[in-house]
């Protein structure tokens, strides 16, 4: 009778141990979810506060701290670098004109070589043409006047040279005669050239 009566109360303490461990969890969880903290608030930062903060850090970290005179010092730096950089590609292309193909170098004598040939060969025949030329070419003597008076006669003379004719003055018993030279081809051409200006011309010799 008496282990009849210890069961029942082991099992009512049992079932009444179980009952309040359940409640106690089950109350806990509740005030749990009562104390969660609000979510936190995140407010962004400018991107130039940030990229400021970012460069600062970075200066920091180098030893070197975010001020104005690091600035110009960085900004002369990078000035030198651009300017070595840039005479370092008019070197390189000065080099490169300078080691030119021995083939493009001769190319370019042969071409200045020929070109002064040719210019040679211009010449020659030009001077052969005009010395031909001047082979061709007779004098012819004209009488253009014949005076009694000397001083008209040296008149004459100067007139013709001054038209641009050799002439001189010859004296044939009372008269003093003007003979003007000239240079043509043929009589025709120097007849022509001196009718031109003395009307009364004719040919003395060839």
């Amino acid at each position: 009778m008496a282990s009849k009566h210890r069961l029942i109360f082991l099992g009512t303490l049992l079932v009444g141990l179980t009952l309040f461990y359940f409640g106690v969890n089950t109350w806990m969880e509740q005030k749990a979810k009562e104390n969660v903290p609000p979510p936190p608030i995140v407010i962004k930062e400018p991107q130039e506060t940030k990229q400021q903060m970012q460069e600062q850090k970075r200066l920091e970290t180098v030893g070197k701290p975010a001020t104005q005179e690091t600035k110009q010092v960085v900004k002369k730096t990078q000035k030198e670098e651009t300017k070595v950089v840039k005479q370092k590609s008019e070197t390189q292309k000065v080099d490169k004109q300078k080691q030119q193909k021995p083939s493009e170098k001769m190319k370019e004598e042969k071409v200045v070589k020929e070109t002064e040939k040719k210019r040679k060969i211009a010449k020659k025949e030009t001077m052969t043409q005009s010395k031909k030329v001047v082979r061709k070419l007779r004098t012819y003597v004209f009488q253009v006047g014949a005076f009694k008076s000397r001083e008209n006669a040296l008149r004459m003379v100067r007139i013709a040279k001054r038209k641009g004719f050799s002439a001189r003055l010859v004296r044939k018993g009372e008269l003093y005669k003007v003979y003007v030279y000239a240079k043509a081809p043929s009589y025709a051409l120097a007849y022509k050239k001196v009718k031109r200006h003395f009307k009364e011309a004719f040919l003395v010799r060839n």
